[in-house]
């Protein structure tokens, strides 16, 4: 539609694959839509985007990826709580492409 090709990826900004609207679609890099996506489908217990159970413990704690590195953002008590601060560490590094479901 521009008359060039994007210069990396396309990024489906509702991540339906079938949607290929023009307002649906923008260039991204491999980074950015790695960060659109919703996550790890084959999880035993359905938790939220960045939130993870604690092997030895009752808790949950919350760790983003930017940069192909690992950032460790906490242990928390509640599902809620680590959501919480992936979704603000989420929007903070990864701006219009953060998704928390």
């Amino acid at each position: 539609m521009t008359g060039t090709n994007p210069p990396e990826l396309i990024d489906h900004k509702d991540n339906n694959r079938q949607n290929n609207r023009w307002i649906n679609i923008r260039s991204a890099t491999h980074g950015q839509n790695v960060s659109n996506s919703s996550g790890w489908k084959k999880r035993k217990i359905k938790l939220p985007k960045g939130v993870y159970k604690h092997s030895m413990s009752a808790g949950y704690f919350a760790m983003i990826v930017v940069d192909r590195k690992r950032h460790y953002l906490g242990s928390f008590k509640t599902i809620e709580e680590a959501k919480a601060t992936y979704i603000s560490a989420a929007i903070k590094f990864k701006g219009e492409f953060a998704r928390a479901s």
